[in-house]
């Protein structure tokens, strides 16, 4: 297999298995400095208004690496919680960095928001839209490394943002999936115990991902289950309006 800068398309090294002529992506130490750098400076952006250069001392480098620590303990958290589902292995920042749209138009944001939802979490817990960014973007990452495809990987991702801080709509449209994904994950109600090492959730969270799992082989069957949700939310609302006129 032959690994590929992802940014220039510079051949890299071949890996095992090496009869298998396919390209894998990686990125170069010249293209690895170069959107690090920009990742930096569109950072201190986001966080001051400021394009002034934001690495130009030591002290301005160590506190942009905050929302790399920020993302790695999370990253921890989502781990646990996903126990039962397989190991994400370590954070790895150049997950993020290989992938030219999410880098270019949104891992500033990210980890803006990072810095924000920390500095948010002694008020507010997790239940802020920053954490819901921070959470969908982590956990997309996470279940592509479990084996979900990257469009999969990322409807969890808004599902687990949504159960996890009780903020909807990240990405446009995608409301009616979180609600869907809420009530698998909640089957009786909510989990009391939402903790990243509840056993139930560990446990929740591995009969979402086998639900994630049949919908991917078989996209029909998302499409019945969806189709049952839109007819259970339309009679529930209609039941609603219902008794409303019977009380007025």
């Amino acid at each position: 297999m032959q690994v590929m800068c992802s940014w220039c398309e510079k051949f890299l090294k071949e890996k095992e298995p090496l009869l298998d002529r396919t390209i894998s992506h990686g990125i170069c130490k010249e293209c690895y400095k170069k959107t690090t750098d920009q990742f930096y400076k569109e950072l201190g952006k986001n966080r001051s208004g400021n394009t002034e250069s934001t690495s130009s001392s030591r002290k301005e480098r160590d506190m942009m690496n905050k929302p790399r620590e920020i993302a790695k303990r999370e990253w921890v958290n989502i781990g646990h919680s996903l126990e039962m589902c397989g190991d994400i292995g370590e954070f790895d920042l150049e997950d993020f960095i290989l992938d030219k749209p999410t880098f270019i138009s949104n891992l500033s944001r990210f980890a803006a928001n990072l810095v924000e939802m920390d500095e948010k979490a002694t008020r507010h817990g997790y239940a802020t839209p920053e954490a819901l960014d921070a959470f969908t973007t982590l956990a997309a990452k996470a279940l592509e490394r479990l084996g979900l495809s990257k469009e999969w990987a990322l409807a969890f991702g808004d599902g687990y943002g949504y159960v996890r801080t009780g903020w909807l709509g990240l990405h446009e449209g995608t409301e009616d999936q979180q609600v869907l994904f809420s009530r698998m994950f909640f089957p009786t109600g909510k989990v009391s115990d939402w903790d990243f090492d509840s056993s139930s959730v560990k446990i929740n969270f591995k009969t979402v991902l086998e639900t994630f799992i049949g919908w991917q082989n078989d996209p029909q069957l998302y499409a019945n289950e969806l189709r049952l949700y839109y007819k259970y939310s339309k009679s529930s609302r209609t039941k609603y309006d219902s008794d409303e006129r019977d009380r007025t």
